[in-house]
């Protein structure tokens, strides 16, 4: 089965956002701190990675 290009590129940028939302919290759970763009609480970026 072939997917259209279209597909594929929703598929990889799916992909990209749960790896650095998984490496923002196994960031946050090894080191004890938000990474550096996690600064605001309210950000939807923590908020995501479960970092607050």
């Amino acid at each position: 089965m072939k997917a259209s290009p279209a597909v594929r590129g929703l598929r990889a940028a799916v992909f990209a956002a749960l790896c650095v939302l998984l490496a923002a919290g196994g960031h946050s759970l090894a080191t004890g701190m938000a990474p550096p763009g996690c600064r605001s609480p309210g950000s939807w970026r923590c908020s995501r990675a479960g970092v607050r």
